[in-house]
């Protein structure tokens, strides 16, 4: 294999691996105690959700599902039944994606506000550094509590 071609491997499998980290589906139910007609129902994730997936779930929070307090890999379907729950699959699925892709949009947004902030930090202090050199020492040496000794 010519270098040319371990680089665009290399860059596919990137690629490949993109999506997968941004993908969230559902992946197996658990039951909670059923003492009634309506319970919770309790939906493990193929990974754990992220803080802003988190956030772009609780926006909708309509659409009846909470993150578990204990657990982001896990949601909850609350006062519903199995049947609702498979019936709903394709919405939460879809809910699902429309969160990793808000959230995934709204981390990188931060990143790059981050990043923005801490290059306006580095500037400044830079800029502290070059006029402070320029102003040059003082002949004299000053103690604050004291004055010009």
């Amino acid at each position: 294999m010519n270098p040319a071609q371990s680089s665009t491997s290399a860059s596919t499998a990137h690629t490949a691996v993109q999506p997968t980290d941004q993908h969230l589906k559902i992946v197996n139910l658990a039951l909670t105690e059923q003492n009634s007609p309506r319970y919770d129902v309790m939906m493990r994730l193929c990974r754990p959700l992220t803080s802003y997936e988190i956030h772009e779930l609780i926006e909708h929070r309509s659409i009846g599902l909470d993150v578990s307090p204990d657990d982001p890999s896990q949601l909850i379907a609350t006062h519903t039944t199995l049947e609702e729950v498979r019936d709903r699959l394709p919405e939460f699925h879809e809910r699902l994606a429309a969160a990793a892709a808000n959230g995934h949009a709204a981390q990188d947004a931060a990143h790059r506000e981050e990043k923005a902030h801490n290059a306006e930090e580095d500037r400044r202090q830079l800029l502290v550094s070059d006029i402070n050199a320029a102003l040059g020492a003082c002949a004299h040496t000053h103690d604050p509590a004291v004055g010009v000794v």
